[in-house]
């Protein structure tokens, strides 16, 4: 058809220099407005929302970050929305460290629940290698639910503005757990 429809300018960039279309659009997923927001809580809910794997999603590390955080901070807790191969292992992981009634696994659930679950959090974790443009990380955002997210080549800092939009950070599970406990101590920066 002669058009190329790219869900971030990053990706609009190397479908320009690649040569597949010299002139390709840029029109991001769009995703439901709530009503509502989330709202600071005694607790500081932290969410994650996708497959359970590790190819792409990365989940061992988002569940190392979550324990890290949990054991660091008892008012830290999780909810996993979500399921795949990876489930039985992350429970395990979360059982060996003593927190499975602060880090709790949802399995996969209906669109309306995971409104819910968004606006019941405060934060949202993902750490994918790769991404075009989440749509759990709209989806949250959209809910006022702060991310913090692995900063990739892909349209997650076309979203994410360090330390305005959310916080950005490597791969090392312990970084991306620092960064929870710095929401979770400081409502401004949240």
């Amino acid at each position: 058809l002669g058009k190329a429809v790219c869900v971030s300018e990053l990706i609009a960039n190397k479908v320009f220099s690649l040569g597949i279309d010299p002139n390709p659009r840029v029109i991001p997923y769009g995703v439901s407005m709530p009503t509502e927001t989330a709202v600071w809580g005694a607790r500081f809910r932290v969410v994650y929302s996708g497959r359970l794997v590790e190819r792409q999603k990365r989940i061992g590390l988002v569940v190392q970050a979550l324990i890290q955080a949990c054991q660091a901070d008892s008012n830290v807790i999780a909810t996993i929305l979500g399921d795949g191969p990876e489930k039985k292992k992350c429970e395990a992981a979360v059982v060996m460290a003593g927190l499975k009634d602060r880090i709790t696994f949802t399995g996969r659930v209906a669109p309306e629940q995971v409104r819910k679950e968004l606006l019941d959090s405060q934060a949202i974790l993902l750490m994918s290698d790769f991404e075009g443009l989440p749509v759990a990380l709209l989806e949250a955002m959209s809910a006022g639910v702060v991310p913090v997210v692995r900063s990739i080549d892909s349209g997650i800092p076309e979203l994410v503005k360090r330390e305005v939009t959310g916080l950005l950070v490597d791969d090392s599970p312990t970084t991306a757990a620092n960064s929870l406990l710095r929401l979770a101590d400081d409502r401004s920066l949240w």
